[in-house]
């Protein structure tokens, strides 16, 4: 399970399906994976699959998650 709030990992998954391509898959890790994240904590991601080449090293995200220490 990722410790994300339901609005956050609906906005992941969206940003996802724009990015992925067929023969691709995401995997978490790390804090929010573990259960140890703290409310700063980043979402690490892994893409694994074909064709990886062509994305850049980093996805630029203009809408960025919500702040979730200001809740």
């Amino acid at each position: 399970m990722i410790e994300l709030s339901e609005a956050d990992l609906a906005a992941v998954r969206r940003i996802l399906s724009l990015h992925l391509t067929e023969g691709q898959s995401v995997w978490a890790f790390g804090s929010r994976v573990k259960g140890t994240a703290r409310p700063w904590s980043d979402l690490d991601l892994v893409v694994k699959g074909r064709d990886l080449c062509r994305y850049p090293t980093t996805i630029a995200c203009r809408t960025p998650l919500r702040n979730r220490r200001s809740r």
